[in-house]
């Protein structure tokens, strides 16, 4: 086992099997990090399980700041069933960091029937502290399916959802990322509740978003009754601070706020299929839809480089 404060280092290669998912950390300050290039250094769950999980365990305590993730990429992790959470990571009362990661192709899915409540298809993280560095949250999906007359569908969260803690979010991108919700129950009494396909935030704390680039973030739906909100981000409770962002070709809305407080500065919400929803504090931002109230705000075609081939950097 590994002592407080050493290095992991992983060379270049797939990761599979036993031992390389479902990983618990013991509460250990150590630094799991690759020797090569991140692309090249994969755990990879083969749709068996989720990869890591961060929370008390035994007599363990969780990890703390201490605990880094470093230049690895994360992929394929997957759980199933209702109210399940954390598709790759699962963190609650815990505060890992990540630096230089790639976190994609994981998945939280439910197919039963009955109440379906699926949260974080990539990243789940509960009362944390953590801190996101250059993270690519790259095609994760939330997949809930209810058929029952009474019993509803919530697909929350296809990248990451985040639910109170102060989580820090720099440099990162989230892209291709998914919900889906289907209420296949046509009394009229169920609904699929479809929200937040790049984040989905609730509870108190505050979420600081800072360069972070959402595009080709998706929401779908079939059945009878639905709940569709906020394709790039939805907020239903604390505080989301978003600075030097670009929410831009988004399904739905690029931001929807059901709730708490959303502060947006030097900013571009772009090219998004509807406009944002709800009071929505902006600042030096570029909003599709018109200009918003506040200093310094526009509402002009930004000019990106290429955004038919994911390039949002500005001509």
């Amino acid at each position: 086992l590994a002592n407080e404060g050493d290095d992991i280092i992983l060379s270049e290669g797939i990761y599979t099997g036993d031992g390389n998912r479902d990983i618990y950390f013991l509460g250990k300050g150590v630094t799991v990090r690759s020797s090569g290039e991140t692309e090249n250094t994969i755990l990879d769950g083969q749709d068996q399980n989720r990869i890591m999980k961060f929370e008390t365990h035994g007599l363990f305590s969780a990890a703390t700041e201490n605990t880094i993730i470093e230049g690895l990429t994360i992929r394929e992790g997957q759980v199933e069933g209702d109210e399940q959470k954390g598709g790759g990571i699962f963190i609650s009362n815990a505060s890992p960091v990540f630096n230089n990661c790639i976190i994609s192709d994981n998945r939280i899915v439910d197919t039963n029937g009955g109440w379906s409540r699926v949260r974080g298809g990539g990243v789940y993280a509960y009362q944390s502290n953590s801190v996101f560095n250059n993270v690519i949250f790259r095609s994760n999906e939330a997949f809930a399916r209810t058929d029952n007359n009474y019993d509803d569908a919530y697909a929350f969260g296809g990248a990451l959802f985040v639910d109170s803690g102060n989580i820090q979010l720099n440099n990162c991108t989230f892209e291709n990322n998914s919900i889906y919700g289907d209420d296949r129950s046509g009394n009229g009494n169920s609904i699929a509740y479809v929200k937040g396909s790049g984040i989905h935030k609730t509870g108190g704390g505050t979420l600081s978003i800072t360069g972070t680039q959402f595009y080709s973030n998706t929401v779908t739906w079939d059945g009878s009754q639905h709940d569709i909100k906020g394709g790039g981000i939805y907020t239903d409770g604390g505080t989301i601070n978003i600075v030097n962002c670009t929410i831009a070709n988004n399904d739905k809305q690029g931001i929807y706020r059901d709730g708490g407080d959303v502060n947006i500065e030097s900013s571009i919400i772009w090219d998004n299929n509807d406009n944002d929803s709800g009071s929505i504090n902006y600042a030096y931002t570029n909003r599709q839809g018109g200009v918003p109230d506040g200093e310094g705000n526009v509402s002009k075609d930004p000019w990106f480089v290429d955004s038919g081939n994911g390039n949002y950097n500005l001509k």
